[in-house]
């Protein structure tokens, strides 16, 4: 073979080496664009599925006893959390303002987690005296325990007294910073910050049995 029929024959080996990675490429593009779509489609249909943001939105205001005109406002939004879709609540009501957040399984409403937190770090300023009957220091609508459909809370207000009882001193000598119902996997309790002496302490009580779950003293700063 002459030098002249080689560089011929490398000529169409390389148009066809051209060509088949051409294929290749086009065939590539196919087979992620079709699961691109299907992905979408996939996730279009599983979304129908799912309860919706108005519906989220009534369950948490039911949950917390609140009506949606008692709101300063209320948003909801579609997430994801460990792969698992979910609804994000959040909404103030209250004079003192209190903030909601709460996080609800998408496909059946069912509540992951609750958070009421006094707005912007408020002082809980503590009772003076006896308090009226039936008064309460959480939150509007929510009932002594914080949630409005759970007669099994101790409520904010036994939470409070185990804290204080335990901790050795009087609710007025202490300053309330933090008093809130939160869950930790799956378990409700009480969320508790005091500052009293030049000391700030931390409790974590069970919501039902009243148990001291943690307990932290600390200079105050």
């Amino acid at each position: 073979m002459n030098e002249k029929e080689r560089t011929k024959n490398e000529g169409k080996s390389s148009k066809k080496t051209i060509v088949i990675l051409a294929i290749v490429i086009l065939i590539v593009a196919a087979i992620i664009a079709v699961a691109i779509v299907y992905s979408g489609m996939s996730r279009k249909n599983n979304q129908t599925d799912y309860i919706g943001e108005q519906r989220a939105q009534e369950i948490a205001l039911a949950d917390a006893g609140i009506s949606a005109d008692e709101t300063a406002y209320i948003t909801a939004h579609m997430d994801y959390e460990n792969g698992i879709a979910v609804y994000e609540v959040n909404f103030v009501s209250g004079d003192p303002a209190y903030e909601y957040d709460y996080e609800l399984r998408a496909t059946d409403g069912y509540i992951l987690k609750r958070d009421i937190d006094l707005e912007d770090d408020i002082p809980l300023v503590p009772q003076q005296g006896n308090s009226d009957a039936g008064a309460s220091s959480g939150p509007p609508g929510a009932g002594n325990s914080g949630v409005s459909d759970n007669a099994d809370y101790i409520g904010e207000d036994k939470a409070k007294e185990i804290a204080l009882t335990d901790a050795g001193i009087d609710e007025s000598q202490a300053t309330f910073t933090k008093l809130k119902l939160d869950y930790d996997n799956g378990t409700a309790e009480y969320e508790i910050e005091f500052l009293s002496g030049g000391m700030e302490y931390e409790y974590e009580i069970d919501a039902v049995s009243g148990e001291i779950i943690a307990y932290d003293k600390d200079t105050a700063h």
